[in-house]
């Protein structure tokens, strides 16, 4: 699961919040994620807001870009 392996071994909180990252990742806008999760755009914003904060980001390249390394890094050691 994605949201058990991000940021050295530091989950994210929810797997709602791996979801935004998800969309997040695909270039979704957070009114786009909102509806898209059935949550506010209030909502969304937070779990932006911890996503940066768990990977230690600033934008959200900088997130997809760290999940990216995350995630090939932990495929390349299986």
């Amino acid at each position: 699961m994605l949201y058990s392996r991000v940021v050295n071994g530091t989950a994210l909180e929810t797997p709602r919040v791996a979801e935004a990252l998800l969309w997040l990742a695909q270039g979704k806008t957070n009114g786009e994620i909102a509806t898209i999760l059935g949550n506010s755009e209030s909502t969304v914003k937070k779990h932006v807001l911890e996503i940066f904060d768990k990977l230690g980001v600033e934008t959200r390249s900088a997130a997809t870009l760290r999940a990216l390394e995350v995630l090939s890094s932990s495929s390349a050691h299986r």
